[in-house]
Protein backbone atom coordinates (compact mmCIF):
# COMPACT_ATOMS: atom_id res chain seq x y z
CA UNK A 1 0.00 0.00 0.00
CA UNK A 2 1.12 3.41 -0.78
CA UNK A 3 0.86 6.31 1.58
CA UNK A 4 1.15 10.00 0.86
CA UNK A 5 2.25 12.75 3.37
CA UNK A 6 1.10 16.50 2.45
CA UNK A 7 2.39 19.73 3.79
CA UNK A 8 0.84 22.72 3.07
CA UNK A 9 1.34 26.43 4.53
CA UNK A 10 -2.12 27.54 5.17
CA UNK A 11 -1.02 31.48 4.50
CA UNK A 12 -0.43 30.65 1.29
CA UNK A 13 -3.20 28.45 0.86
CA UNK A 14 -5.57 30.66 1.26
CA UNK A 15 -4.24 32.98 -1.00
CA UNK A 16 -3.79 32.78 -4.86
CA UNK A 17 -1.04 32.14 -6.46
CA UNK A 18 -0.62 34.58 -9.96
CA UNK A 19 1.89 33.79 -12.86
CA UNK A 20 4.29 36.81 -12.14
CA UNK A 21 3.73 40.30 -14.22
CA UNK A 22 6.31 42.28 -16.74
CA UNK A 23 7.05 44.15 -14.12
CA UNK A 24 7.73 41.54 -11.22
CA UNK A 25 9.99 39.56 -14.13
CA UNK A 26 12.12 42.60 -14.87
CA UNK A 27 13.10 43.31 -11.60
CA UNK A 28 13.37 39.73 -10.05
CA UNK A 29 14.12 37.55 -13.58
CA UNK A 30 14.32 34.02 -11.37
CA UNK A 31 10.74 34.56 -10.22
CA UNK A 32 8.22 31.90 -11.20
CA UNK A 33 5.41 33.09 -9.27
CA UNK A 34 3.88 35.74 -6.48
CA UNK A 35 1.09 36.22 -3.97
CA UNK A 36 -1.28 39.92 -4.97
CA UNK A 37 -0.85 42.58 -1.81
CA UNK A 38 -3.14 41.84 0.99
CA UNK A 39 -3.29 44.42 4.04
CA UNK A 40 -0.03 46.23 2.52
CA UNK A 41 -0.09 47.25 -1.04
CA UNK A 42 3.04 45.02 -1.82
CA UNK A 43 3.78 42.13 -3.99
CA UNK A 44 5.42 39.40 -2.56
CA UNK A 45 7.47 37.57 -5.50
CA UNK A 46 8.55 33.72 -5.39
CA UNK A 47 11.43 31.31 -6.81
CA UNK A 48 8.88 28.45 -6.80
CA UNK A 49 8.21 28.39 -2.85
CA UNK A 50 10.64 30.79 -2.07
CA UNK A 51 9.75 33.81 -1.16
CA UNK A 52 12.99 36.33 -2.58
CA UNK A 53 11.40 39.50 -2.48
CA UNK A 54 8.86 42.39 -2.56
CA UNK A 55 7.55 44.83 -5.24
CA UNK A 56 5.80 48.31 -4.74
CA UNK A 57 5.05 51.27 -5.81
CA UNK A 58 5.56 54.34 -3.83
CA UNK A 59 2.47 56.57 -4.41
CA UNK A 60 0.75 53.61 -2.45
CA UNK A 61 2.70 54.25 1.04
CA UNK A 62 4.36 57.60 0.76
CA UNK A 63 3.47 61.34 -0.41
CA UNK A 64 6.10 63.58 -1.19
CA UNK A 65 5.33 66.25 -4.09
CA UNK A 66 8.10 67.04 -6.47
CA UNK A 67 8.72 70.46 -7.94
CA UNK A 68 5.47 69.99 -9.68
CA UNK A 69 3.33 69.96 -6.69
CA UNK A 70 2.63 65.97 -7.71
CA UNK A 71 4.59 63.00 -5.89
CA UNK A 72 7.12 61.08 -8.40
CA UNK A 73 5.60 57.53 -8.08
CA UNK A 74 8.33 54.35 -8.76
CA UNK A 75 8.23 50.61 -9.04
CA UNK A 76 10.80 49.52 -6.72
CA UNK A 77 11.88 45.73 -5.88
CA UNK A 78 13.13 44.65 -2.24
CA UNK A 79 14.85 41.33 -1.76
CA UNK A 80 14.14 39.38 1.69
CA UNK A 81 17.36 41.35 3.47
CA UNK A 82 16.44 44.75 2.11
CA UNK A 83 18.57 45.37 -0.56
CA UNK A 84 16.90 47.42 -3.95
CA UNK A 85 16.92 44.91 -6.81
CA UNK A 86 15.44 47.59 -8.65
CA UNK A 87 13.89 50.93 -9.53
CA UNK A 88 11.27 51.83 -12.78
CA UNK A 89 9.51 55.32 -13.14
CA UNK A 90 6.35 54.94 -13.63
CA UNK A 91 4.83 58.69 -13.53
CA UNK A 92 6.16 61.83 -12.30
CA UNK A 93 5.75 65.42 -13.82
CA UNK A 94 8.73 66.90 -12.92
CA UNK A 95 9.58 69.94 -15.37
CA UNK A 96 13.44 69.87 -15.15
CA UNK A 97 13.17 65.84 -16.64
CA UNK A 98 10.35 66.77 -18.80
CA UNK A 99 11.61 69.95 -20.73
CA UNK A 100 15.02 70.68 -19.34
CA UNK A 101 17.91 68.03 -18.76
CA UNK A 102 15.92 64.41 -20.20
CA UNK A 103 14.53 61.72 -18.36
CA UNK A 104 18.16 59.94 -18.98
CA UNK A 105 19.95 61.46 -16.29
CA UNK A 106 17.03 60.99 -14.03
CA UNK A 107 17.62 57.29 -14.65
CA UNK A 108 21.29 57.32 -14.29
CA UNK A 109 20.50 58.97 -10.82
CA UNK A 110 18.06 56.09 -9.52
CA UNK A 111 20.56 53.35 -10.93
CA UNK A 112 22.12 54.58 -7.87
CA UNK A 113 20.27 52.70 -5.31
CA UNK A 114 20.42 49.32 -7.04
CA UNK A 115 21.82 46.99 -5.04
CA UNK A 116 22.25 49.32 -2.02
CA UNK A 117 21.22 48.17 1.10
CA UNK A 118 18.86 50.28 2.85
CA UNK A 119 20.20 50.10 6.74
CA UNK A 120 22.68 52.30 5.54
CA UNK A 121 22.02 56.14 5.36
CA UNK A 122 22.46 58.38 2.01
CA UNK A 123 23.39 61.25 1.54
CA UNK A 124 22.59 63.09 -2.12
CA UNK A 125 25.14 65.41 -3.53
CA UNK A 126 27.15 66.16 -0.59
CA UNK A 127 29.72 68.56 -1.34
CA UNK A 128 31.45 67.35 2.42
CA UNK A 129 34.68 65.19 2.84
CA UNK A 130 33.34 61.74 2.44
CA UNK A 131 33.85 59.80 5.24
CA UNK A 132 34.54 55.93 4.65
CA UNK A 133 32.24 54.40 7.73
CA UNK A 134 30.71 51.34 6.05
CA UNK A 135 27.15 52.87 6.93
CA UNK A 136 26.65 55.57 4.43
CA UNK A 137 26.28 55.76 1.16
CA UNK A 138 27.30 58.82 -1.28
CA UNK A 139 24.78 59.86 -3.98
CA UNK A 140 25.84 61.89 -6.83
CA UNK A 141 22.79 65.04 -7.77
CA UNK A 142 21.77 66.58 -10.87
CA UNK A 143 22.97 69.74 -10.94
CA UNK A 144 19.61 71.93 -11.38
CA UNK A 145 17.58 69.23 -9.97
CA UNK A 146 18.37 69.41 -6.77
CA UNK A 147 14.81 69.23 -4.87
CA UNK A 148 13.58 66.70 -7.53
CA UNK A 149 16.60 64.33 -6.30
CA UNK A 150 15.76 65.04 -2.74
CA UNK A 151 12.17 64.42 -3.34
CA UNK A 152 13.50 60.46 -5.15
CA UNK A 153 15.71 60.20 -2.34
CA UNK A 154 13.17 61.05 0.68
CA UNK A 155 10.62 58.40 -1.87
CA UNK A 156 12.73 55.48 -2.17
CA UNK A 157 14.06 55.35 1.33
CA UNK A 158 10.51 56.29 3.16
CA UNK A 159 8.64 53.60 1.15
CA UNK A 160 11.46 50.83 1.37
CA UNK A 161 11.54 51.40 4.85
CA UNK A 162 8.31 51.09 5.51
CA UNK A 163 8.04 48.16 3.56
CA UNK A 164 10.99 46.72 4.99
CA UNK A 165 9.61 47.14 8.82
CA UNK A 166 6.69 45.50 7.97
CA UNK A 167 8.22 42.38 6.44
CA UNK A 168 11.50 41.95 6.94
CA UNK A 169 13.52 40.64 10.19
CA UNK A 170 15.85 42.71 11.66
CA UNK A 171 13.98 45.75 10.11
CA UNK A 172 11.31 46.31 13.01
CA UNK A 173 12.18 48.47 16.23
CA UNK A 174 13.19 47.28 19.23
CA UNK A 175 13.04 50.01 21.84
CA UNK A 176 11.03 49.55 24.23
CA UNK A 177 10.54 53.02 25.27
CA UNK A 178 7.02 54.74 24.77
CA UNK A 179 6.25 58.15 24.40
CA UNK A 180 3.87 60.28 26.99
CA UNK A 181 2.46 62.48 25.09
CA UNK A 182 -0.39 64.28 27.09
CA UNK A 183 1.17 64.82 29.93
CA UNK A 184 1.83 68.23 30.86
CA UNK A 185 3.66 70.76 33.79
CA UNK A 186 5.43 74.23 33.14
CA UNK A 187 8.93 73.77 32.78
CA UNK A 188 12.19 76.16 32.25
CA UNK A 189 14.59 75.20 29.87
CA UNK A 190 17.32 74.42 33.14
CA UNK A 191 14.93 71.80 34.71
CA UNK A 192 14.06 70.45 31.09
CA UNK A 193 17.94 69.81 30.59
CA UNK A 194 17.93 68.80 34.40
CA UNK A 195 15.02 66.15 34.26
CA UNK A 196 17.04 64.78 30.83
CA UNK A 197 14.22 65.75 28.58
CA UNK A 198 16.76 67.77 26.81
CA UNK A 199 19.75 65.69 25.74
CA UNK A 200 22.70 67.98 25.82
CA UNK A 201 26.07 66.98 23.87
CA UNK A 202 29.33 68.98 24.49
CA UNK A 203 33.15 68.42 23.17
CA UNK A 204 35.92 70.24 23.24
CA UNK A 205 38.42 70.93 20.47
CA UNK A 206 40.98 68.48 22.07
CA UNK A 207 38.07 65.49 22.47
CA UNK A 208 36.76 65.93 18.97
CA UNK A 209 40.84 65.98 17.83
CA UNK A 210 41.10 62.97 20.15
CA UNK A 211 38.02 61.04 18.82
CA UNK A 212 38.72 62.01 14.76
CA UNK A 213 42.51 60.72 15.74
CA UNK A 214 44.20 64.17 14.63
CA UNK A 215 45.75 66.73 16.10
CA UNK A 216 43.91 69.53 17.33
CA UNK A 217 45.62 71.95 14.74
CA UNK A 218 45.16 70.14 11.96
CA UNK A 219 40.91 70.26 13.40
CA UNK A 220 41.39 74.11 13.52
CA UNK A 221 42.75 74.54 10.02
CA UNK A 222 40.09 72.21 8.41
CA UNK A 223 37.09 73.59 10.11
CA UNK A 224 38.89 76.85 10.49
CA UNK A 225 37.67 77.48 14.35
CA UNK A 226 40.00 78.21 16.65
CA UNK A 227 40.58 75.68 19.66
CA UNK A 228 37.50 76.01 22.01
CA UNK A 229 36.24 74.79 24.76
CA UNK A 230 32.66 74.74 23.09
CA UNK A 231 33.41 73.12 20.08
CA UNK A 232 30.44 70.97 20.09
CA UNK A 233 27.47 71.95 22.02
CA UNK A 234 24.26 70.63 20.69
CA UNK A 235 21.07 70.06 22.79
CA UNK A 236 18.80 67.49 21.37
CA UNK A 237 14.56 67.45 21.76
CA UNK A 238 11.73 64.94 21.15
CA UNK A 239 8.62 67.82 20.83
CA UNK A 240 6.01 65.27 20.47
CA UNK A 241 5.66 64.70 24.57
CA UNK A 242 3.65 67.95 25.90
CA UNK A 243 6.00 68.04 28.47
CA UNK A 244 8.90 68.81 26.26
CA UNK A 245 7.21 70.51 23.03
CA UNK A 246 4.80 72.97 24.98
CA UNK A 247 7.47 73.70 27.10
CA UNK A 248 10.01 74.82 24.43
CA UNK A 249 7.73 75.98 22.37
CA UNK A 250 4.46 77.44 23.54
CA UNK A 251 1.32 75.78 23.48
CA UNK A 252 -0.01 77.74 20.03
CA UNK A 253 3.28 76.73 18.60
CA UNK A 254 3.08 72.89 19.59
CA UNK A 255 -0.16 72.54 18.26
CA UNK A 256 0.93 73.62 14.96
CA UNK A 257 3.82 71.35 15.31
CA UNK A 258 1.33 68.35 15.96
CA UNK A 259 -0.65 69.63 13.13
CA UNK A 260 2.20 69.73 10.65
CA UNK A 261 3.24 65.86 11.63
CA UNK A 262 1.93 62.83 10.12
CA UNK A 263 1.18 60.23 11.98
CA UNK A 264 3.67 58.05 13.35
CA UNK A 265 6.02 61.05 12.88
CA UNK A 266 8.66 62.08 15.75
CA UNK A 267 9.53 65.82 15.35
CA UNK A 268 13.45 66.19 16.91
CA UNK A 269 14.75 69.86 17.92
CA UNK A 270 18.30 70.46 16.99
CA UNK A 271 19.86 73.19 18.33
CA UNK A 272 23.65 74.64 18.83
CA UNK A 273 25.86 77.34 21.28
CA UNK A 274 29.05 75.63 19.64
CA UNK A 275 31.49 76.63 17.26
CA UNK A 276 30.92 74.01 14.87
CA UNK A 277 27.37 73.87 13.71
CA UNK A 278 26.19 70.55 12.57
CA UNK A 279 24.20 72.62 9.48
CA UNK A 280 27.19 73.15 6.59
CA UNK A 281 27.01 76.11 4.71
CA UNK A 282 25.43 74.28 1.88
CA UNK A 283 22.66 72.96 3.37
CA UNK A 284 19.33 73.08 1.29
CA UNK A 285 16.00 73.78 3.13
CA UNK A 286 14.34 70.18 3.46
CA UNK A 287 16.82 67.70 3.60
CA UNK A 288 18.80 65.91 5.90
CA UNK A 289 22.01 67.26 7.31
CA UNK A 290 25.44 66.15 6.17
CA UNK A 291 27.16 66.12 9.36
CA UNK A 292 24.60 65.06 11.57
CA UNK A 293 22.86 61.59 11.59
CA UNK A 294 20.65 59.06 13.75
CA UNK A 295 20.52 55.45 14.14
CA UNK A 296 18.10 53.14 16.41
CA UNK A 297 19.30 49.11 16.55
CA UNK A 298 22.22 49.42 13.89
CA UNK A 299 18.99 51.23 11.17
CA UNK A 300 19.58 54.27 10.02
CA UNK A 301 17.02 56.56 10.80
CA UNK A 302 15.66 59.17 8.11
CA UNK A 303 15.34 62.59 9.10
CA UNK A 304 14.89 65.93 7.15
CA UNK A 305 14.56 69.40 7.73
CA UNK A 306 11.05 69.89 7.83
CA UNK A 307 11.43 74.22 7.73
CA UNK A 308 9.10 74.70 10.57
CA UNK A 309 9.86 78.47 10.90
CA UNK A 310 10.98 79.64 7.22
CA UNK A 311 10.58 83.50 5.97
CA UNK A 312 8.33 81.92 3.21
CA UNK A 313 5.55 80.94 5.82
CA UNK A 314 3.75 83.56 8.29
CA UNK A 315 4.32 82.18 11.38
Amino acid sequence: MLTFYLSYCPILLAQQWQDISPEVERIFPNATRMLAPTTLPVTEVYQLNQLIGYLFETNDLVNFPGFSGQPINLRVGLNTIGVIKGIEIISHNEPIFLHGLGEKVMLEFIAQYFNQQIKQRFLVGSTQTKINDGTTVYLDGISKATVSVMIINDTIINAATQVARAKLSGFQDQANSQLILNNFTPLTFTQLLQQQLIYRWQLSSQQAALLLDIPTNLLATQTQIAPSADFIDIYAAVLNPAMVGQNLLGQAEYQRLLDTLAEGEIALMLFSAGQYHFIADDFITGTSPTRFNLSQSGFAVDIRDIDFYSFLIPS
